[in-house]
């Protein structure tokens, strides 16, 4: 993965990673998982998706546990 790469990729981690906490306060993690993948679907490019879905294993750690929930709804 290129440098270029592994930063857009982790800018795209971070930002998935804040709507998870800020869609998590006050709800359960499912229902925070679907806004959470709604969200991305509608507002974010399909290079940014992309960007997570390819890099999945590697971020996996990395990931709260709403937006580990998330992640695989958006690629539905």
């Amino acid at each position: 993965m290129s440098e270029h790469i592994a930063r857009e990729v982790q800018h795209n981690l971070k930002m998935f990673n804040d709507i998870a906490r800020n869609l998590s306060a006050g709800r359960d993690q499912q229902k925070a998982a679907d806004m959470v993948a709604a969200h991305v679907k509608r507002f974010w490019s399909p290079m940014m998706i992309d960007s997570l879905l390819n890099a999945r294993e590697a971020i996996d750690a990395e990931l709260l546990d709403v937006a580990r929930i998330a992640l695989p709804l958006i690629d539905q």
